[in-house]
């Protein structure tokens, strides 16, 4: 363990060291650089310690080198395979050296340890605000935030790398994590929480702004990062929290807009993209999916004369991916952007952040923030087997709103999006062969994303291309069941194996990320009364046609009711006995 002391309050040091005496695990090192603090008891102290336990080795500096200096030479003074990195004010939890050397056990070709932790208040006796981070890889994550701090990281990849980069004092630790993950992507997760951050005034665990003199030096640390990956013209800013901006080329986009009448909706969605959008270089493809409204064909006309606009009938019984797909085949841009006709653009650089994203060749799909009306969030990502099949992320908060999950301010890589705003590029849509037309109105812009990531692709959902979203003002939320009994066959696996990016310490039922509760309803619960509900649906629609029918049996209506009564019992017990068996 690496830690870097400088004048904290001697009684909250004496519980550091006593969290790390209090280790099940016992074979460890303790490495302490004392940088010249100027508070008397500290170097006794820590000598203290040292005398009492040989495992604790200090060092005394002449001078304060600054965290990374510091940092440094407690590096020097390690033998271990593995460092892990503990700040002179937080405590471990008793079984987290062992945990880990558990993890390194089971893998032993993992290179960066890291683990869930939450915070303590300043005198120790209170636990709070768990951060459960994810147990894949998520680059894009990692340049919003560095949810690899206090890892354990190989000892012979940290010399490697030349330690901590004396130039990001402040935010030597991401800069570290950075520089890491270019040389291995052997990353493992403990889903515990192991680690408890202190607050205590002035430090960023008690308030993120407690240190801007580090927000230059972290910019540098991502600006660094992207230029040492040889992303060309991409710029870190600070807005808020760190991003990207990322570099666009002026390749034509095409919005392709499915529409049945709502003409104000409409309006006010192409008003909004005319006026806002910085990104010039785009057309719009409206699909028309059976309008009959005087006002709407009024409105067409209108729009004949935009010659970035282009109208598609479509004919036959809606279907949300053959619509879609229509409009491709009618677009030539070599960016594709889905689009809700209920959405309307919020800031000027919403389509330059979506293509800045999709410009990246690892991309596959990039997602938006979408607001509600009322200025609730509708959609920031989505996790799939999270209150049935998936659901949208932050559902109901507000912008700016932190938890358990972390930041919604966050770019972040997921499983998917919504297509209700979804952009990709041409050959992505065509690699992995368009929307699933089996779908008639919901999951295939899921089950896209699904097969992006199954081919190595990134789903990506960025905070910064906001748009306001009149949710289902166009055709409501009801859902067919044969979509809901498909999507429940086909995303099976994918719900039982779990979300990578989505831990398992949150709660498998909540829309708004939270703390699941031990005994609570799992998602396979849901699931099957999900689907007992649309069996109750499939019995009374049976009815209906029977009735119907003259009480007779017959009819492709009727062997269609009878067919989703069998496939929804099929997943329900399924579900069940996934539940029950495992």
């Amino acid at each position: 363990m690496l830690t870097p002391v400088f004048d904290p309050d001697p009684q909250v040091l004496r519980a550091t060291l006593d969290a790390v005496l209090a280790q099940s695990y016992d074979h460890w090192q303790l490495c302490i650089a004392d940088g010249a603090s100027q508070h008397p008891l500290i170097a006794p102290l820590l000598d203290e310690y040292a005398a009492h336990d040989t495992r604790i080795v200090v060092q005394h500096l002449d001078e304060n080198a600054g965290i990374a200096g510091n940092s440094n030479v407690a590096l020097a003074l390690a033998t271990g395979e593995f460092v892990l990195l503990l700040d002179h004010d937080d405590l471990l939890a008793p079984e987290a050296l062992f945990l880990v050397a558990q993890q390194l056990n089971n893998d032993a070709e993992a290179d960066v340890v890291y683990f869930d932790e939450d915070k303590i208040s300043a005198d120790g006796l209170t636990r709070h605000s768990p951060w459960f981070k994810p147990r894949a890889f998520s680059p894009d994550l990692l340049l919003a935030t560095n949810y690899l701090m206090h890892a354990a990281f190989r000892r012979s990849l940290l010399l490697e790398l030349k330690g901590f980069d004396l130039d990001k004092n402040g935010a030597q630790d991401w800069d570290l994590s950075l520089r890491a993950v270019e040389r291995t992507q052997r990353l493992a997760h403990i889903p515990r929480v192991l680690y408890h951050w202190r607050q205590v005034p002035g430090s960023a665990s008690a308030d993120a702004n407690a240190k801007p003199w580090a927000i230059p030096a972290q910019v540098r640390a991502v600006q660094g990062h992207l230029e040492r990956s040889g992303v060309r013209h991409a710029e870190a800013v600070y807005e808020n929290g760190v991003r990207v901006n990322w570099p666009t080329y002026g390749l034509k986009v095409s919005i392709i807009i499915p529409t049945k009448d709502k003409v104000a909706l409409l309006r006010a969605c192409l008003t909004s993209i005319a006026r806002l959008t910085n990104y010039r270089h785009y057309e719009i493809v409206l699909v028309d999916t059976g309008s009959v409204e005087l006002e709407t064909a009024a409105y067409y006309r209108e729009l004949a004369h935009q010659p970035f606009v282009r109208i598609v009938e479509y004919r036959g019984e809606f279907n949300w991916s053959r619509a879609n797909n229509l409009g491709v085949r009618a677009a030539n841009g070599d960016r594709l952007l889905f689009l809700n006709n209920d959405t309307e653009a919020l800031d000027a650089r919403w389509l330059d952040e979506l293509v800045g994203w999709a410009e990246r060749p690892e991309v596959g799909v990039v997602g938006a923030k979408l607001l509600r009306p009322d200025g609730t969030i509708q959609h920031a990502g989505i996790a799939i087997g999270v209150a049935g099949h998936g659901s949208h992320l932050f559902d109901g908060d507000r912008e700016g709103a932190y938890g358990p999950f972390g930041s919604v301010e966050w770019a972040r890589d997921l499983m998917a999006v919504t297509g209700a705003c979804m952009l990709m590029r041409r050959e992505v849509y065509e690699q992995l062969g368009g929307f699933d037309e089996g779908y008639a109105v919901g999951y295939s812009d899921i089950t896209f994303c699904l097969k992006a990531h199954a081919a190595g692709l990134r789903v990506l959902y960025t905070p910064h291309a906001r748009l306001l979203h009149h949710e289902g003002a166009t055709r409501g939320f009801d859902l067919p069941p044969a979509d809901v009994l498909r999507a429940t066959m086909e995303m099976l696996p994918t719900i039982q194996v779990g979300d990578p990016y989505f831990s398992p310490n949150l709660s498998p039922v909540e829309r708004r990320p939270a703390v699941a509760e031990p005994g609570g309803e799992s998602a396979f619960e849901r699931l099957a009364a999900i689907l007992y509900a649309y069996d109750l649906l499939a019995d009374r629609r049976l009815g209906e046609r029977f009735a119907t029918a003259g009480g007779r049996w017959g009819g492709g209506g009727t062997i269609e009711g009878r067919t989703m009564r069998v496939m929804c019992r099929i997943g329900f017990v399924c579900c069940w006995r996934r539940r029950i068996w495992g």
